[in-house]
């Protein structure tokens, strides 16, 4: 097979929706996204760490008081920690579908009176006209 030339397969596509995206939306986006997983990642880990360690406390005599406090405070810290990051996580979890049907909230509906819409693709043919400004005449 010669590597100058590659089979290409298309799918033509019958429609295409474009949205307009300003660049402050797309950090929004970005961000929102990785931090959603993240702080949802962090809070099972914390969380699944803090139930492991509070279940050995209660299944296990520990005689240690060092070894005792060390898993009592890895519970304490692994609750208040994964708390947190689940309540970040529950409050945030539908912010970036909202910022994504705001997106799509602007798209602009269909042009013309109703039962003579115009088509996306005549809109191209309509003539711009200067607007008029009305003028009010005051008392004389």
């Amino acid at each position: 097979m010669n590597n100058e030339h590659i089979p290409v397969r298309r799918h033509r596509l019958t429609g295409l929706d474009v949205c307009d995206v300003t660049t402050d939306e797309l950090d929004a986006i970005e961000r929102q996204a990785s931090d959603v997983g993240l702080d949802f990642q962090i809070a099972v880990f914390c969380l699944t760490l803090s139930l492991s360690f509070f279940a050995t406390l209660l299944t296990v005599k520990i005689e240690s008081m060092k070894v005792f406090t060390v898993f009592v405070v890895i519970v304490t810290a692994g609750l208040l920690i994964g708390s947190a990051f689940g309540i970040k996580w529950y409050k945030n979890r539908g912010s970036l579908r909202k910022l994504i049907q705001k997106i799509r909230d602007r798209q602009i509906g269909p042009v013309g009176e109703e039962g003579k819409e115009l088509k996306p693709s005549s809109l191209g043919d309509i003539e711009s006209m200067q607007p008029t400004i009305p003028t009010v005449e005051g008392p004389r």
